[in-house]
């Protein structure tokens, strides 16, 4: 994701910014947020899921700096503290659904969805009531 010096209030949650630009005839950098602005261009940025891979990825880029690790990237924002860092497996192009090849990513992480908290809720109800 790239945002302009010029943007500004930009609320940034829960999303995956993912990476994975290999370029073998040059030099290049691939960033999974990036912004040319030398003051916040976010109103709020959190709980989301970054991914470089390749020689080229760098996680992101923030007041004219490479920023390497998500706990530099959140001290440069001041926000950000729940994000991870997350390479995600989809089941297709079309279907951005997270699949179990997922975990192994470096850092993986299950969020409940509401869907699945619901889920919980109703089987525990329906053991709760059998004889």
């Amino acid at each position: 994701m790239y945002i302009q010096n010029t943007s500004v209030g930009n609320d940034v949650r829960n999303n995956s910014f993912v990476n994975s630009l290999e370029n073998t005839t040059g030099v290049s950098t691939s960033y999974a947020i990036a912004t040319d602005a030398t003051s916040s261009p976010f109103a709020m940025i959190n709980n989301n899921a970054y991914c470089v891979s390749g020689n080229e990825g760098i996680l992101g880029f923030y007041n004219a700096s490479n920023i390497t690790t998500l706990a530099a990237w959140q001290t440069a924002t001041t926000q950000d503290a729940q994000s991870i860092l997350l390479c995600p497996v989809f089941v297709s192009n079309t279907d951005l659904h997270l699949t179990s090849a997922s975990t192994n990513a470096p850092y993986y992480v299950v969020v409940p969805t509401f869907q699945m908290l619901l889920m919980i809720l109703i089987v525990n109800l329906k053991k709760s009531h059998q004889p």
